[in-house]
């Protein structure tokens, strides 16, 4: 687990996880510029992005998660059946090697 991106990539460094599970917005790096980093450094490894917006505006971030090159993307409140499926999913279809 990390709070930001930065911290993220961090952890990275020492183990690469078998799938990322990123909030959008995070202070610091948010979840957007940590999936092009990802996706960067390792193309093929899963990752599911989650948002509810901000509550002071109106934003749609899936098509921004998309084109970062999320995986999947899920709106808050997330159902916890609808993301161990997504997880469940991408882990069996991935061929993510270190």
């Amino acid at each position: 687990m990390a709070e930001d991106g930065f911290k993220a990539l961090l952890c990275m460094k020492e183990k690469v996880p078998d799938l990322i599970i990123t909030d959008i917005i995070m202070d610091g790096m948010d979840g957007l510029a940590l999936i092009r980093e990802v996706r960067n450094q390792y193309p093929n490894l899963p990752v599911i992005a989650i948002s509810g917006g901000q509550p002071t505006r109106s934003v749609n971030f899936k098509p921004r998660a998309a084109k970062d090159g999320a995986d999947e993307f899920m709106e808050k409140p997330v159902r916890l059946d609808d993301l161990f499926n997504s997880i469940q999913l991408l882990l069996n279809r991935s061929n993510f090697a270190e």
